[in-house]
């Protein structure tokens, strides 16, 4: 583990839940602090993405490629945690018979991992990745214990933070409609001939007949 105080690390999480709304720069913010704390060499995120399973979010110091090739595999660490709803840790991959078939650890050579899932109520909506190529033992019970406590930290702040930009986004749209239906009224208020042609147009419709309006010039 790191020197930095790991209840720090969750206290700060909990300070990202009112202070960061941009999805993407906390989940920036998540990635970071999480590695920070476990020291750990590469990382990476995963969210659920509708019904096309679950993608990369952040990654630091690991390739697009080598994500993939960890996510895929069936018997990849990562597969399980979003499978099983469960956190793997291994102190070294390349002699832990759990995936001695995980073609992704034996290549990248993937010595400590610790990973576990993003939970929302009972359901599994990602999973954050620690790694290290380096070292063996580099994660320990206690990096799990407190990976484990973040990311039920981060996933209630993922929450909050897409919830505030679905209301931001849902704001934009109420106030575009009212600024359309302020403008629409002002229009029929200030011309009674605009008034008068929209009831002759309603009734025509209603009747499926033709009508022709006539009124000042600009009108209609």
């Amino acid at each position: 583990m790191s020197t930095v105080n790991p209840y720090d690390a969750l206290l700060q999480i909990s300070e990202e839940i009112g202070s960061v709304h941009d999805t993407a720069e906390l989940l920036d913010r998540i990635t970071d602090i999480a590695m920070g704390v476990l020291k750990a060499e590469r990382g990476f995120m995963l969210l659920k993405s509708g019904n096309s399973g679950f993608s990369a979010t952040t990654a630091r110091n690991i390739s697009q490629e080598s994500i993939s090739g960890i996510q895929n595999l069936s018997s990849s660490v990562v597969n399980q945690v979003l499978e099983n709803g469960e956190p793997v840790l291994t102190f070294d991959a390349q002699s832990d018979s759990r995936f001695a078939s995980a073609e992704s650890v034996v290549i990248q050579q993937i010595r400590s991992i610790a990973c576990t899932p993003l939970l929302r109520k009972n359901e599994v909506i990602g999973a954050i990745y620690m790694d290290s190529r380096i070292n063996t033992e580099q994660f320990n019970d206690e990096s799990l214990q407190f990976l484990q406590a973040f990311a039920r930290q981060a996933a209630l702040a993922i929450e909050n933070a897409r919830l505030f930009e679905k209301l931001q986004t849902e704001n934009r749209q109420l106030k575009k409609q009212i600024s359309l239906s302020t403008v629409f009224d002002a229009m029929v208020g200030a011309s009674p001939q605009f008034r008068k042609a929209l009831a002759v147009a309603a009734k025509a419709a209603r009747g499926h007949g033709g009508v022709l309006i006539e009124g000042e010039s600009g009108t209609g």
